[in-house]
């Protein structure tokens, strides 16, 4: 009962406050405007469309094949809610299945609680949901499945699964190859014989080779980041360490994993430690386990106590903390950015429009949507109609037709 009313207790949380900041406005292009384009643009028959705001494919952006099974559900609805809403049951998935495995490893429903409640009010996950859409909160549940797999029974069948779910997901997650096959094949004889090691070994190898040909023919690549990697990445590793009191790094294989995930650039970016969350928590059990410490130490308790009070502490330290679900103006659009909708409402369908970052994503179901940043002005392809908040337009060929002055929006079209 416990689990359910933690789990509801941050869907309402969370997405409701997240609905509004997004009716306000309050989210940009990159990445919940380009997936709100892709998500109308599947409407029309466009698997692969071309996003002319960055001059590229949409697969050559975002290699995430998974994301064409949401055809079927384009044709119910292309609202960019969706994509928050699978942020959310993104993260309450991953938090299951590491409180399953927390409860297979120890039998104790105190660490097993905690767990769960650690990973979904995690500070660095909360911090990310602030944010557009995001393939580190997306990766969570398959990172979660195939690590449970890994550290505990490693079934061919399974972690070929999972890992393939993985790389649907993102491409670039091929990467992990890199190390679950020498893992595989190196595991202790006394634990798995030579013929599943290499059938696990084998399955993953197949997978990443797979992964890669599709990179390539999506005019992707895999790449590698070591640069500035502490200095980009110190202060969230260490508050998301300090979380899990620096015990998931005592754990060899976390270690390795966690660094491979943050040199690979995933969508052409080196990713956050965010990525890390469902994998250091699983690191902190793992650790115990193998410590085989005595039950009188009642370390699993002491564990859980400490992880609650940290991400409590960590929490209530953030600039929004629990997005202030208690104030009344997280749960309604404001009385301006109502007018603002009304101006959108103006635009007519079908001609072309450039819009302020803020705009794309409850605009993603025009297929001539660019954003203002990226109007070449000087080759004279103008859009039609411009939607700017609180940026200058200076062309003489626009003119203003409606205005919001207190939020700075303005509604421009060409008159020449």
């Amino acid at each position: 009962m416990l689990l359910w009313f933690f789990g509801i207790l941050f869907f309402v949380i969370t997405f409701g406050p997240r609905f509004f900041t997004l009716m306000n406005f309050g989210f940009g292009f990159l990445d919940l405007g380009l997936y709100s384009q892709f998500f109308s643009d599947l409407t029309q028959g466009f698997f692969n469309p071309y996003i002319p705001t960055l001059n590229k494919t949409f697969f050559a952006l975002r290699p995430e094949p998974i994301l064409l099974a949401l055809w079927p559900l384009s044709y119910i609805t292309t609202h960019p809610a969706v994509f928050l809403f699978f942020d959310e049951i993104a993260i309450l998935i991953a938090a299951a299945v590491c409180a399953n495995f927390t409860w297979r490893k120890t039998q104790n429903s105190a660490i097993s609680i905690a767990i769960f409640v650690v990973i979904l009010f995690s500070p660095l996950l909360m911090n990310a949901l602030h944010t557009s859409s995001s393939i580190e909160i997306w990766a969570q549940p398959f990172l979660a499945l195939l690590f449970t797999e890994y550290f505990s029974r490693r079934r061919p069948l399974q972690m070929g699964a999972w890992f393939s779910l993985l790389c649907l997901l993102n491409l670039n997650f091929c990467v992990l190859g890199i190390l679950l096959i020498p893992f595989s094949l190196l595991t202790q004889k006394s634990r798995w014989k030579f013929k599943r090691r290499v059938e696990v070994a084998l399955t993953v190898a197949i997978i990443s080779l797979v992964g890669i040909g599709l990179l390539h023919l999506l005019q992707a690549d895999v790449a590698f980041d070591t640069q500035y990697l502490w200095a980009s990445s110190s202060l969230e590793l260490t508050r998301l360490l300090l979380c899990f009191w620096f015990v998931p790094i005592l754990v060899p294989e976390v270690v390795l994993f966690g660094f491979l995930l943050l040199i690979t650039a995933i969508n052409g970016e080196r990713t956050s430690p965010v990525l890390l969350v469902t994998l250091t928590a699983l690191g902190s059990i793992v650790f115990f386990e193998r410590l085989k410490a005595p039950t009188y130490f009642r370390v699993h308790q002491i564990l859980a106590c400490a992880l609650i009070a940290s991400c409590v502490y960590y929490n209530l330290l953030g600039a929004d903390p629990l997005f202030s679900f208690w104030k009344p103006e997280r749960w309604m659009i404001s009385a301006e950015n109502k007018k603002v909708h009304e101006i959108i409402a103006h635009i007519p369908p079908l001609d072309t429009l450039a819009a302020s970052s803020c705009f794309t994503p409850l605009l993603g179901n025009r297929l001539s949507l660019m954003t203002l940043s990226s109007v070449n002005w000087r080759q004279g392809e103008l859009p039609r109609y411009i939607l700017t908040r609180n940026e200058a337009v200076t062309d003489l060929h626009f003119s203003k037709i409606e205005e919001n002055v207190k939020t700075g929006t303005r509604l421009l079209v060409r008159f020449k």
